[in-house]
């Protein structure tokens, strides 16, 4: 067995038995580089939506199925006390993946960190990035953002990004935030948000 499933196996065991203590400081960097070069898919149990103590997931899949990385299903992660998301997707998927979807349950209202946490994700195939329920941005609020530098830089070929940020957006962001995201249609690249847009 490799040592990153041996790895993962280990870590299942410490959340079956209740040993949380241990689990909340793996998250960070715990999927990085995971399957570089010939991981297709990618599959988190339901254990991991129960994760109140967690604080910490900065990049946590970076650069995980760089080459060939299709598809990754997070079990209804609820990151609700997370305030560190940088660099949390950074180049993940960035030859192969389609589509990222964050499920109905991934609200970060108590991030403060977002900086690249979508760069290069999915930056060669990627067309759709959902960020919360099928309507608008779900539960993706931006409330606490102190940092959204690069957040979606070289962020693949989409061409919307809906969030529900907040009336200090302005204030936190400069021009690489979106910065060559949805590169092959950057025409129509924005960021729709109750109180700002953000063109590209």
């Amino acid at each position: 067995m490799g040592s990153f499933l041996r790895s993962v196996f280990y870590v299942m065991s410490m959340m079956r038995f209740g040993l949380r203590g241990v689990i909340d400081r793996l998250y960070k960097i715990m999927f990085e580089n995971c399957g570089y070069k010939a991981m297709k898919n990618l599959s988190l149990p339901d254990g991991f939506s129960n994760i109140p103590n967690v604080e910490n997931m900065q990049a946590m899949f970076k650069n995980c199925g760089h080459d060939m990385m299709q598809t990754l299903k997070l079990g209804g992660m609820k990151p609700e006390n997370v305030t560190n998301m940088a660099y949390m997707f950074k180049d993940f998927g960035y030859k192969s993946l389609i589509t990222l979807s964050l499920g109905e349950k991934f609200n970060p209202s108590k991030v403060t960190n977002f900086e690249s946490m979508f760069e290069n994700c999915g930056y060669e195939s990627m067309k759709t990035l959902s960020l919360g329920a099928s309507t608008g941005g779900g539960n993706f609020s931006t409330e606490s953002a102190e940092n959204m530098k690069n957040m979606f830089l070289n962020c693949g070929n989409i061409s919307m990004i809906e969030l529900d940020l907040t009336p200090a957006f302005s204030n936190i962001v400069d021009n690489s935030f979106i910065t060559g995201c949805g590169k092959y249609s950057p025409s129509v690249t924005k960021i729709k948000a109750p109180e700002a847009v953000y063109n590209d």
